[in-house]
């Protein structure tokens, strides 16, 4: 049986295919979890390639759904909103894969947009690395660069912003801005998105 599925579908599915094969300690579950992987590779190889930023979001957020649902596995009652949050920022990512990818079949829902204005550090790294995890949770994300910001630390972060979150000067916006806060990603995001920040 052959189903032609969305780009984000799949990248999605061989994301949460990962996150089994790495989780699940049955040998005999893991060998059919990874005769799936070996079937699906070969085809999603050179988009998770070229997606790679998007890709790691994606198995980032759904390791947290997976987490959510352990934890609350064993409540008789609970607050469904954080998973349904995830779940937003998962739908998110596998739109900007179905887009970024040219996929021929893409993924609809009808929640609203949302967006944030985030105020550019002095270290553009930073700077880039709270955006990411911005990205997860709103729909725009804008870098807002004061007239104060360095020219090296301007031309660092227009080299390094990656696709789908862009740089404008504070002169255009009159939007609400966010000022970075690195206590607010959790370490185990910047592991994901970084390893060699954690390592050090």
């Amino acid at each position: 049986m052959h189903i032609q599925v969305s780009l984000g579908e799949i990248l999605d599915k061989y994301s949460i295919l990962e996150l089994k094969h790495e989780r699940i300690a049955q040998d005999s579950k893991r060998h059919e979890i990874h005769l799936e992987m070996q079937e699906i590779y070969p085809h999603i190889l050179p988009y998770m390639q070229e997606l790679a930023l998007e890709y790691r979001l994606l198995k980032y957020i759904n390791g947290k759904i997976w987490d959510m649902n352990e934890s609350y596995s064993n409540m008789m009652s609970f607050d469904g909103k954080p998973i349904m949050e995830e779940n937003n920022a998962r739908f998110r990512i596998k739109s900007r894969i179905n887009i970024k990818g040219n996929s021929f079949l893409k993924e609809q829902k009808s929640y609203n947009p949302v967006q944030i204005n985030i105020q550019c550090s002095l270290s553009a790294a930073d700077t880039i690395l709270y955006a990411q995890y911005a990205y997860l949770y709103h729909d725009l994300v804008f870098i807002v660069v004061s007239n104060d910001i360095p020219l090296a630390i301007k031309q660092e972060l227009a080299a390094l912003v990656p696709n789908g979150i862009y740089i404008i000067s504070n002169t255009d916006s009159n939007a609400i801005i966010k000022y970075i806060d690195m206590a607010e990603i959790p370490l185990d995001f910047i592991n994901a998105q970084c390893p060699s920040l954690v390592a050090s």
